[in-house]
């Protein structure tokens, strides 16, 4: 027997009548956080959709929803849970498991809870602390801190990142642990293999053990250092990629690379890069420690050229015209390039103002990137003007949701939209994230609408519109947007509906959703709030 798991507007029906689809009883009269629309608000992990919930006693929890299988998840959060538990160390959280959390169309899903971080990602946290060079160079000291520990430990997080560790209260505390090793899982390989952004490029998946979080220290330590130092480093290379100043380009030819050149100008780094260029054209096994780095012990480093592994950063890059390829992915991170038509200020009925830039005609329901909330107030504190990205060709990635079958991704930082040098670069951005690993639909220009993606020159498929002379195409709403309110949490459009539309530009991968039964299934009796 074979199923799928369920849609990401599936996950979102069920997230807006908690009491119907969930298992446990304090998650049925729990609540979910909502976003300016009024429908659950998601955060993406690897594997999973992440929500915040709210219980009856006001507990907040984070509750994650799994959309990808892997085949041992039960027996691999058995351990993990079992060894957080024991160890109780402050920058882990203790998570509980449920094989049979979430129950859609008669079958039942797994999901995980833990209370929920009040903190900032390290990302958001670096955004509004740039000028504390004292408060960065600390988390650095913190970071080699949580380092060492893990290696007395034994174990390894397995996906260190930017936005996988959160900072409260100037301490880190590590979140998201499906890529988690713990001892009772040697042997097994790793389940995913990270950000790419933070991982050495010759890492592959039998590669499972005490060492995973090797480089990725080291990655973020080099750029806390940076940025205690040159802050204006920041601007420069924090250009909208899921990397932290670094990215998977700069592992790959670390000689060349602009970032290591200029860190390489700070005195006091100067040799630990030139000790980091010779750990990326390592192997895997040769990484050193980050104290070991830091002491500059030597290491034998392979000289002979090694054989990086080559798995692509899965994310697609989508014009913003083609909203019904678009819409195939909710809930998955993508990468979306296109001019700015307008950028639009307004409040929801429930009074929260937001910065809506559209790109193409609203009326039309263009592709639209949100600001609120925090990504709202760090954009009034920073030297951005939202007017600036009007008429401009940008770059966004995040995670994709939808309203009323409106495309649009909610940002959470104003740096996550990267403004590009004009349509050449846009054209180019667009054809580079088309490569030879994206679906053949998308590579096939005759799957698609005539005038959608290009057939040799992609800058002929980028939608031109001037927004001197917007014509009727982008006629602005006049005065603030009003919203019908939602009672019954209507979803932007249903998957069998929006199965129906992919049809017309060309077949879905069979069994792309679909996986064989596996011991997931299997219940669990955590029918309790985390302590």
């Amino acid at each position: 027997m074979t199923y799928r798991y369920p849609s990401f507007n599936e996950y979102q029906a069920a997230l807006q009548n908690p009491g119907v689809y969930f298992t446990l009883d304090f998650l049925r009269e729990s609540v979910s956080e909502l976003d300016l629309w009024g429908l659950p608000r998601v955060r993406s992990g690897g594997f999973a959709l992440t929500y915040r919930m709210i219980s009856k006693e006001g507990q907040n929890l984070a509750v994650r929803c799994f959309h990808k299988p892997v085949e041992d998840r039960t027996q691999r959060y058995a351990a993990i849970g079992t060894y957080l538990m024991k160890v109780r160390q402050p920058f882990f959280l203790p998570v509980h498991y449920q094989a049979r959390g979430i129950s859609l169309k008669n079958q039942s899903f797994p999901i995980t809870y833990m209370d929920w971080v009040d903190g900032e990602t390290l990302e958001s946290w670096l955004y509004s602390n740039l000028n504390d060079l004292t408060a960065i160079g600390d988390l650095s000291n913190e970071l080699v801190a949580l380092a060492e520990k893990l290696g007395e430990l034994g174990v390894a997080h397995g996906d260190l990142s930017h936005r996988n560790i959160m900072v409260k209260d100037h301490k880190l505390i590590l979140v998201d642990y499906d890529g988690m090793y713990v001892p009772a899982l040697e042997g097994k390989t790793s389940s995913e293999l990270g950000n790419i952004h933070f991982q050495h490029p010759a890492r592959v998946s039998t590669d499972f053990n005490s060492r995973l979080d090797r480089f990725s220290e080291i990655v973020i330590f080099l750029a806390l250092s940076g940025l205690a130092r040159r802050p204006q480093l920041w601007g420069k290379y924090q250009t909208g990629e899921e990397g932290l100043l670094f990215n998977r380009s700069t592992f790959l030819d670390p000689f060349q690379s602009p970032l290591l050149q200029e860190l390489e100008t700070l005195a006091d780094l100067r040799s630990h890069i030139q000790l980091f260029r010779k750990i990326c054209a390592s192997s895997f096994d040769a990484v050193p420690s980050l104290s070991d780095f830091l002491a500059l012990k030597p290491e034998a480093y392979s000289s002979v050229e090694v054989a990086y592994q080559t798995a692509p950063d899965l994310k697609i890059t989508y014009l913003a015209k083609d909203r019904y390829p678009i819409l195939r992915n909710l809930g998955k991170v993508v990468t979306v390039v296109g001019l700015v038509s307008e950028v639009f200020r307004g409040t929801s009925p429930d009074g929260h103002p937001h910065i809506l830039i559209n790109l193409g005609s609203w009326k039309a329901k263009c592709f639209t990137i949100i600001l609120w909330d925090k990504a709202l107030e760090l954009l009034k504190n920073s030297d951005i003007e939202p007017d600036d990205f009007g008429g401009k060709w940008i770059s966004v990635t995040g995670i994709l949701t939808a309203f009323n079958r409106r495309p649009q991704i909610a940002v959470d930082l104003p740096t996550e939209i990267e403004m590009l040098t004009g349509e050449d670069e846009a054209a180019q951005r667009y054809e580079s994230g088309r490569g030879k690993y994206s679906p053949a639909w998308l590579k096939d220009p005759s799957n698609l609408e005539k005038n959608s993606s290009p057939a040799m020159n992609p800058r002929i498929s980028i939608m031109r519109i001037d927004p001197a002379n917007p014509g009727d195409d982008t006629i602005k709403p006049a005065g603030p947007l009003h919203f019908k309110t939602l009672n019954t949490g209507r979803l932007d459009v249903s998957f069998e509906v929006l199965k129906k539309l992919s049809s017309l530009y060309g077949k879905v991968k069979p069994n792309e959703n679909r996986s064989p039964a596996d011991p997931e299934t299997q219940p669990t009796d955590d029918n309790k709030p985390p302590p």
